[in-house]
């Protein structure tokens, strides 16, 4: 029986790069996915300290907005030391 394929998860650490090397305030950010609320830039910051994940289309639009792939804000899982 074959290993199964670890899943790639969310990266928090990726898309604060991404916004800070484009010079992005989260609310700027949250303005480009078309968030709307009035703390639309909370959402922003779940995901940057990883106490949420976007789902698959705010995932997309992150990408596009960032102008990466959405795999790129992707990570695979670190294989276990033994």
């Amino acid at each position: 029986m074959s290993t199964p394929p670890r899943l790639r998860r969310f990266s928090p650490a990726r898309l604060r790069q991404r916004r800070a090397e484009l010079g992005l305030s989260q609310l700027a950010l949250a303005r480009l996915l078309g968030l709307t609320s009035p703390r639309a830039d909370r959402t922003i910051q779940a995901w940057e300290a990883g106490a949420r994940q976007p789902g698959a289309s705010n995932l997309y639009a992150l990408a596009a907005a960032l102008g990466v792939n959405a795999d790129w804000l992707m990570v695979s899982p670190r294989a276990k030391k033994k």
